[in-house]
């Protein structure tokens, strides 16, 4: 029996290692799976900024290229925003809805462009609101903030404000007295300009595309110009003119603006970015460096008139700067303000609240 038991064992095991060795060798494990890679977190958000002048103007060459490379640089490399110059994008007038419509992330513009749909925002281009224009850029941008953010320009998100410096009258005639604007025949670009010119008894002639100003000169179409220094060399109206009246006129700001969504879309980090070099304190810093260039083209022109025998820059004769300050006030100032208040819209307490910041920033 014991024997039996002996013989039983030996067949199991036997049987056991004869089955092992037939049986399947099992499989190795499977390596892990090459995970995909995801997304490069080091690829920038891409911006496309749409302005209407040439690389050489002021607007574009001393204020919103600095800007631009001022933020792709604080960015680490998170942000490009790339310039489309020239209206490449959109020209002046289709600047706002280019930025709206997605046509472009980035645009400046200003409010004359479009006639009627910023009735606030016409206080932008108010002639004599101010000498110095960082401060009046400083100013503008938060009269902005307070009245118009977020009722004209609710569509978009507006980062900062550009200052032109004032314009001065440019002619073939000695104007050094507001009498001798009467029946001048003084290029407007809208409804400020004409006001402008009214006030002071000249001919308002309409031209609102800057490229048919030469010619009008040239033909004689009209007497005269408000123009920055700047524009006057650039634009080759220098070569059309031969006397410069130091008048203070056009004191023009353009608003920069950013696409809602895009500004909605942003990283909290890159949004850091943006805010520090936006608002009040950044409009002053960029309109500084816009109104160094400008001054200096200013110089420029002096220059060119003394090179070819031009009469050149004259001052108004005294008492002449208050006496067309006031004409301008009753002319152009309480004009819109009347016109805000019949559309129910606080014009004096928007006018009063930027002149209060411009008086306020020009001490600095």
């Amino acid at each position: 029996m014991r024997k039996l038991f002996y013989y039983v064992l030996i067949i199991s095991v036997l049987s056991f290692m004869v089955f092992a060795a037939c049986a399947k060798p099992a499989s190795e494990p499977a390596p892990a799976p090459t995970p995909t890679p995801a997304p490069a977190s080091d690829k920038p958000i891409e911006l496309r900024f749409s302005a209407p002048h040439p690389e050489q103007a002021g607007l574009v060459k001393a204020w919103t290229i600095p800007w631009i490379n001022d933020i792709n640089e604080a960015s680490g490399g998170k942000v490009n925003i790339k310039l489309f110059p020239a209206g490449t994008l959109a020209k002046g007038p289709d600047s706002y809805d280019a930025v709206v419509s997605g046509i472009c992330d980035l645009t400046y513009a200003n409010p004359e462009e479009i006639p009627g749909r910023f009735p606030l925002g016409d206080l932008t281009c108010m002639p004599m609101l101010y000498k110095d224009s960082a401060a009046g850029s400083k100013a503008m941008y938060e009269t902005i903030e307070k009245y118009m953010a977020d009722t004209e320009f609710k569509e978009v998100k507006v980062l900062a404000t550009m200052s032109l410096v004032p314009s001065q009258f440019h002619s073939n005639q000695l104007v050094d007295e507001v009498a001798d604007f009467k029946g001048l025949k003084i290029r407007s670009g809208g409804q400020m300009g004409a006001w402008i010119m009214e006030s002071i008894q000249a001919t308002p002639i309409t031209i609102s595309d800057t490229s048919e100003i030469y010619s009008s000169l040239e033909r004689g179409l009209i007497d005269g110009v408000f123009f920055v220094p700047e524009g006057v060399l650039a634009f080759g109206f220098k070569d059309v003119t031969t006397h410069r009246t130091w008048v203070n006129m056009d004191t023009k700001t353009h608003y920069v603006a950013m696409n809602k969504q895009v500004w909605e879309s942003l990283p909290a980090d890159v949004k850091k970015v943006f805010e520090e070099h936006c608002g009040a304190e950044a409009s002053y810093h960029y309109s500084s460096i816009l109104q160094e260039a400008l001054t200096g083209a200013g110089m420029g022109l002096m220059g060119y008139d003394k090179e070819v025998g031009n009469p050149g820059f004259t001052d108004l004769a005294p008492g002449e700067e208050a006496k067309l300050k006031e004409a301008i006030k009753t002319g152009v100032w309480d004009k819109w303000v009347e016109e805000m208040e019949k559309k129910g819209l606080p014009g004096q307490e928007a006018l009063d609240y930027c002149l209060q910041l411009v008086e306020q920033y020009s001490a600095k």
